[in-house]
């Protein structure tokens, strides 16, 4: 049996190569598989083009604006001036509320008073006067709603909350 021998480079002395390892190894291919990854975006795509909804994008707002002259003022003036409604809690443990009005100088403490204020209010200066309900945080939630409630029974259109520490 013949003996290959191969000399290695900067090595003086001579090793044994066997004839396979002369041959080398073939070496493994390793590849992407690209079926699955086409099938998958394929999928992706069907699902994003279906669960799309489509709409107009969003432009401006249609509004109009008060016309100038003599009815113009006088609604710009009506806006100008708000009601302003404050919440007070009344005693230690926050179980009443005094209600303030902007423009009425004493306190009013009970509901029905202050629905017929803002009646007066209503007939005197119409009900698209904005309303602004300001309540303390430790005035209970449910006077907050009584005061809601009048002001819609009055039909006023324009309401705003306010929040005051």
């Amino acid at each position: 049996m013949a003996r290959s021998i191969k000399k290695i480079e900067g090595d003086e002395t001579v090793h044994y190569v066997s004839p396979r390892a002369k041959r080398g190894r073939k070496k493994a291919k390793i590849g992407v598989p690209m079926t699955a990854m086409i099938d998958v975006t394929f999928q992706l795509l069907i699902y994003f083009i279906l669960t799309t909804t489509f709409r107009q994008a969003e432009g401006q707002i249609p509004g109009t604006l008060p016309k100038a002259g003599a009815s113009g003022a006088a609604t710009m003036e009506k806006l100008q001036t708000p009601i302003k409604i404050t919440l007070h809690p009344v005693g230690n443990s926050n179980e009443s509320v005094a209600y303030e009005v902007s423009g009425v100088h004493d306190r009013i403490v009970e509901p029905q008073r202050l629905r017929e204020v803002l009646a007066q209010r209503a007939q005197s200066g119409g009900n698209e006067s904005p309303v602004i309900i300001n309540a303390r945080r430790d005035v209970r939630w449910r006077y907050v709603v009584e005061v809601f409630n009048q002001v819609v029974a009055n039909e006023f259109k324009n309401i705003a909350f306010q929040n005051t520490t």
